[in-house]
């Protein structure tokens, strides 16, 4: 697995910005000082999973961080690749249209169907 961890600017709200490779997973660390290089985020105890498609996009080599309604002028994410889940937990199932969804999903990204996780 490999990480980049990025600083974003979110007073101006949310903005596209270059990225080469869209990231497996997107955490927002929890805490306001920079992230060390070895972070290993932990979901509810120092970083939030974010969602695709509601809190951050990639498209054609740009970036979105678009989960803005945050009481600080910045937030710290930290952007992982080649994450291997195990089979049995690298993807959910939409339970109203049966779309394959990415683990950190809330909601389905073709219905709106909340799913089990998260939230």
């Amino acid at each position: 697995m490999r990480q980049i961890i990025i600083k974003v600017d979110v007073t101006e709200g949310s903005t596209w910005f270059p990225l080469a490779e869209k990231p497996d997973l997107v955490w927002r660390w929890g805490i306001t000082r920079r992230p060390p290089e070895d972070a290993e985020p932990r979901h509810g105890f120092n970083a939030q999973m974010e969602d695709e498609r509601h809190d951050w996009l990639w498209r054609d080599g740009r970036f979105k961080y678009m989960g803005v309604g945050h009481l600080t002028d910045h937030v710290w994410l930290v952007l992982q690749y080649d994450v291997d889940a195990p089979e049995d937990e690298a993807t959910v199932e939409c339970t109203e249209c049966q779309q394959e969804l990415p683990i950190s999903a809330r909601f389905c990204m073709r219905c709106g169907t909340p799913t089990n996780r998260g939230a």
